[in-house]
């Protein structure tokens, strides 16, 4: 039991260590959200759920803690106004996590994917997720289409009991410039637990690997070659996938999803690369009543369990359901990729797995997309994300897209029982096929075209 206290890693499951997991995936169909200062979301399903339920727009806790949540979702026609996401606790009557700050493009047919921290400590009371609108505005949130009769929801949202080496950190209006790669700057961490920051220097306490997720709304932007590492003494440690821009005003959150390690416990950065033009600074949030959000959102956890961080090159990716080809694996404990057959993950446990994938659609089409976890051997769907389409310009959609998800794996063993991370892509005609391009190289660091993390939530 201490050491799921502690968050060490517990290969060999204990009874102790079980009661401590925390973790589900709510879904719910397409409707209009909004229309209230906040409003809620009425999930209709919990495909994996351990430790918590759900009843209608209400969510309960078995254990306190420290969550991480996320919500994806396809936003579609509506105003751009200030928007967030937060965690309310109706027993204590106030919020008790929220995203930052972001609006969007009206319409948006791709992915929202924004994730926050939330402290659950009334395990007597009810919390909900709760979307905020400036001004009342409403979203409708439009009814997914099944890609070979295979039906996935509109809203996903994940939520996982944190237990050790975590933080959230908040960034204050800045613009990045190019051609540089430049440290971002922080000035607020509200929860912390073996992590800490000094401007633009983090720290953790125990060395190993991490996940980094940030949101923000860049606002007025070129299509430039993108990317987020992190770096220690002139090493990268990780870095995200590369991309674009998808328009040259920006309201909507670019969000970005990878894992990095820590060999050693000196302070490290988390840089924002440009390849030739710079990033302005945008504008604070507006407060929507008594939630402020920050302009930058990052988070960061260590993950004490299996994991992988997986990477992809070009490819093209055509209609229906195909697997993503993986290149490499950058980081891994307990899951490897085959190379020879590079589409086929192996895991060396059964469990919940959560599933994330970041990318550069570049040409395709705007089509309804989705991503699952498929069990070759069985032919069965282990997870699957929410619905999704493509903000093309032109041909081309140059933004960064995130997916994340939760899946629970049966069949497992090294080179027996192989599985596949695999993009849906509705077959309406040709136009739907998704090309993938190599991102430039910039300033030493070769980002990938596809970057790909699987990490073990539990039994």
């Amino acid at each position: 039991a201490a050491q799921c206290l502690l968050g060490l890693s517990c290969v060999a499951l204990t009874s102790a260590c079980q009661f401590e997991y925390a973790y589900a995936q709510l879904t719910a169909p397409g409707g209009t959200v909004g229309g209230a200062t906040y409003s809620t979301i009425t999930w209709t399903g919990a495909p994996i759920a351990t430790a918590i339920s759900y009843s209608g727009s209400s969510i309960n806790f078995t254990l306190p803690g420290v969550y991480r949540f996320s919500v994806s979702y396809r936003p579609g026609s509506s105003a751009d106004v200030w928007t967030l996401w937060r965690t309310y606790s109706l027993g204590l009557s106030r919020p008790v996590g929220n995203s930052g700050g972001f609006g969007n493009l009206n319409p948006d047919p791709s992915v929202h994917t924004i994730e926050w921290f939330a402290e659950i400590s009334d395990v007597s009371g009810l919390y909900q997720i709760q979307f905020g609108r400036l001004g009342a505005s409403s979203m409708p949130v439009i009814v997914t289409v099944p890609i070979q009769s295979v039906t996935f929801p509109a809203f996903v949202a994940t939520i996982q009991r944190l237990h050790y080496g975590y933080g959230t950190f908040e960034a204050p209006v800045q613009g990045f410039p190019g051609p540089a790669s430049v440290p971002i700057l922080f000035d607020n961490s509200p929860f912390s637990l073996g992590t800490a920051f000094s401007g633009k220097r983090l720290s953790v306490t125990r060395p190993g690997p991490y996940r980094w997720t940030m949101h923000y709304r860049p606002g007025s932007t070129a299509d430039d070659w993108n990317g987020v590492r992190v770096m220690q003494n002139g090493r990268s440690l990780g870095h995200s996938c590369g991309h674009g821009m998808t328009a040259t005003s920006q309201p909507g959150p670019v969000s970005w999803n990878f894992v990095f390690e820590v060999p050693v416990l000196r302070p490290f950065s988390v840089e924002y690369s440009r390849l030739t033009t710079s990033l302005g600074g945008g504008s604070n949030p507006q407060a929507i009543v008594e939630t402020q959000a920050p302009y930058l959102l990052g988070t960061m956890q260590l993950l004490t369990d299996d994991f992988a961080a997986l990477e992809g090159n070009a490819q093209t990716l055509g209609l229906g359901w195909n697997p993503i080809v993986l290149a490499r694996m950058s980081l891994g404990r307990g899951i490897t990729f085959s190379t020879s057959s590079n589409t086929y993950v192996y895991f060396r446990q059964a469990g919940v797995y959560r599933v994330t994938v970041q990318w550069r659609p570049g040409v395709a089409g705007d089509c309804w997309t989705s991503l699952r976890l498929w069990d070759v051997n069985a032919a069965t769907i282990t997870g699957i994300s929410n619905g999704m389409g493509l903000l093309v310009s032109g041909s081309t959609d140059a933004g960064v897209h995130v997916l994340t998800f939760l899946a629970r794996v049966t069949n497992f063993g090294y080179a027996t029982n192989p599985h596949q991370i695999q993009f849906g892509r509705y077959e309406l005609s040709g136009t739907c096929t998704m090309v993938v391009a190599a991102p430039t190289a910039m300033y030493g660091e070769a980002y990938p075209a596809l970057s790909v993390s699987v990490e073990r939530l539990g039994a």
